[in-house]
């Protein structure tokens, strides 16, 4: 995660919690973060989400985050804890991998899931006791590797269970920002820059 993550968390009552781990630095609101908070927030859920700046703090509050947190003046599993009345996150998204897996442990509720995405997958230490006691649950997943058999029946699983939300408006693509293809430099330097909320589209 190093200083990048985004995360998503709710408390008893509120349905599945979510928290955009977070990604790279500042991008709780990128694609895939935005996405899972507009996600999240049509399946009920309260969400808590983590970002590097007051401008995406602002950003995330404006897409439906109950609580927005700010990575870079909060320490984010005290806040998780104190956001959900000490219940903590029934689910962590988390983008970034080893190096915050133990605070995201550390932010699970009790029968917790921490679904891992992307990010650093350096060799980390992960504490089995804690672990054990919350009944807690980390998962890893990657498209990529999968057979075109899984990425088709996946296809069919978005279609089914979020292309609706879509169709109706309660999840809207996020563009930040409309580039020239033949400026794609400018792209690059956008996304490099940090400040980018949502998707970069280079257009003809």
């Amino acid at each position: 995660m190093g200083e990048t993550g985004d995360r998503i968390g709710g408390g008893p009552g509120s349905g599945p919690t979510l928290a955009p781990a977070r990604v790279s630095p500042q991008r709780l609101l990128s694609g895939i973060g935005s996405l899972a908070i507009q996600w999240a927030k049509a399946m009920g859920s309260r969400v808590l989400a983590t970002a590097g700046t007051p401008h995406k703090v602002v950003r995330s509050i404006e897409l439906g985050v109950d609580i927005a947190i700010n990575y870079r003046e909060e320490d984010f599993v005290t806040s998780v804890w104190e956001g959900t009345q000490g219940h903590g996150a029934d689910v962590i998204l988390d983008i970034v991998g080893a190096p915050y897996l133990t605070r995201n442990v550390r932010a699970l509720a009790p029968d917790g899931r921490l679904v891992m995405i992307g990010g650093d997958v350096s060799p980390t230490v992960l504490g089995i006791g804690v672990l054990m006691a919350k009944r807690a649950s980390v998962t890893a997943t990657t498209l990529r590797s999968r057979s075109h058999l899984q990425k088709a029946e996946i296809v069919d699983a978005v279609r089914t269970n979020l292309w609706p939300m879509v169709a109706d408006g309660r999840v809207r693509p996020v563009v930040d920002s409309l580039v020239p293809m033949d400026c794609a430099a400018q792209a690059h330097q956008l996304l490099a820059d940090g400040g980018v909320v949502g998707k970069v589209v280079l257009t003809p």
